[in-house]
């Protein structure tokens, strides 16, 4: 058992190791080089070395890691869904979405966790900002507005699976037709 203090930097010194990870991830992926690959798995190895915690948990990001980057590197979408999830409150987040296959997309994820949702939706909180300063109305002093957005096509949108909460499941789970 650990005090407070020790948990709160582990958590901090896992996030600075992330950070640093999907930071290398991102210049691996502009710029694929051996040098910066062997960069990408320490930083991810030095991430999940750091065990316990006060808020955050261990990662496990080096497993199946080399074939995780070859799959980034061809596109493939539920990969890309995972890493931005995981980047999805640092610095490096912009820079990897712009690589992606969703870098003109708005991203929401989505967690139904004790069968009550929350949303991540920073990037909804950045369009709503720049719709209302390309008004050139500003955006606090208990302003309120009504964000008018053109129709969604939702033939055009997509979920993708991230994982989930359960200990066991493995993979999406399809409602079947009642």
């Amino acid at each position: 058992m650990s005090d407070a203090l020790t948990d709160i930097a582990r958590d901090q010194r896992r996030a600075e190791n992330l950070e640093k990870f999907l930071e290398l991830l991102a210049k691996y992926i502009e710029n694929p080089k051996r040098k910066t690959r062997v960069a990408v798995l320490a930083a991810a190895t030095a991430t999940d070395e750091v065990r316990g915690g006060y808020w955050g948990a261990s990662t496990d990001i080096v497993k199946d890691l080399e074939a995780k980057i070859a799959l980034l590197l061809t596109g493939e979408r539920t990969e890309w869904a995972r890493i931005l999830s995981l980047a999805e409150r640092t610095h490096a987040y912009r820079r990897l979405k712009a690589l992606s296959p969703f870098a003109n997309d708005i991203l929401i994820k989505a967690d139904y966790g004790m069968d009550c949702l929350t949303f991540s939706a920073k990037e909804i909180d950045n369009l709503i900002y720049e719709i209302v300063r390309r008004r050139k109305l500003v955006a606090y002093d208990c302003d309120k507005y009504l964000i008018v957005l053109p129709g969604i096509d939702l033939k055009k949108t997509d979920a993708i699976w991230l994982d989930s909460g359960r200990r066991g499941v493995t993979g999406p789970r399809v409602k079947e037709n009642s």
